[in-house]
């Protein structure tokens, strides 16, 4: 994929591939992560930083890279494993998606009530 993709491209690669490796180290976040796993993909990603609350799986957590290609290894082979995993993902849809931030966002401004003046 090209630099500067647009979202349409994105989701179309997203929705055609088995398979997410991450590697950002530490990353707060994660919100590819999070994009993979929306589209139906098993990711496979650091166990710091904000992936591992995405993803939810130690399964899915490696902590450097012999351990990564490890894990990737046993995926490719077990297809139990895939199915497990893929389950997973599409279960975890959209926990961590735009529409779902807006209400949380909502819901607690609006337990705050209004500021005091």
């Amino acid at each position: 994929m090209q630099v500067g993709a647009t979202r349409t491209e994105l989701g179309t690669l997203l929705a055609t591939s088995r398979y997410g490796l991450h590697g950002m180290e530490c990353e707060p976040f994660g919100i590819a992560v999070a994009e993979m796993q929306d589209a139906g993909m098993i990711v496979l990603a650091p166990d710091t930083g904000g992936p591992p609350e995405i993803l939810g799986d130690a399964r899915q957590l490696y902590h450097d890279e012999t351990q990564a290609a490890e894990k990737l290894g046993r995926l490719v082979r077990d297809e139990t494993l895939q199915r497990e995993l893929h389950a997973r993902a599409l279960s975890r849809r959209g926990l961590f998606g735009p529409e779902r931030f807006v209400a949380q966002l909502r819901r607690s401004l609006a337990e705050a009530g209004p500021c005091a003046s």
